[in-house]
């Protein structure tokens, strides 16, 4: 049943990068975190480890371009998204190890890819939507891993 969170968390993080931020930053946390902890579970220690899914929040709204504090830091493109991929992957080493550890390999391959777009939408003001299979990658790893430790 969780999987079917996993389109939700792709759309999401798609449309959150090009038109609402808070879409990305704070509900695919959000609604990770509400489903975890909506779930019976009576172990107080998994319990608590599921709300670790929040810090997703902070590090979403981070980013990663022109602007960043991993650009400033690190320079190069390739390296930001790398060392963004990877600061993504803590709370999932704190969650689980195992995933934690598959993470810090999916994810900055995830933020690493530069695979193109096409536009799919565009209003009457002028204004696009565009199919970035860049994203629709990220957020399928993002939303994958989160599916594992809910």
């Amino acid at each position: 049943m969780v999987w079917l969170l996993v389109p939700i968390f792709i759309v999401m993080g798609m449309w959150g990068g090009q038109h609402i931020k808070g879409l990305r930053r704070f509900g695919i946390p959000g609604l990770a975190v509400t489903w975890a902890v909506g779930k019976d579970i009576k172990d107080k220690k998994a319990r608590w480890r599921h709300y670790l899914l929040s810090l997703l929040s902070f590090l979403l709204a981070m980013g990663y371009g022109e602007n960043s504090f991993y650009m400033k830091v690190f320079k190069k493109d390739w390296l930001v998204r790398i060392m963004y991929g990877l600061t993504l992957a803590i709370p999932f080493l704190i969650i689980d190890w195992r995933v934690g550890v598959a993470s810090c390999i999916l994810l900055p391959s995830a933020w690493s890819l530069r695979l193109g777009k096409f536009i799919i939408y565009t209003n009457k003001e002028g204004k696009t939507f565009d199919w970035l299979w860049d994203d629709f990658a990220r957020y399928t790893t993002l939303g994958c891993l989160i599916a594992f430790v809910v």
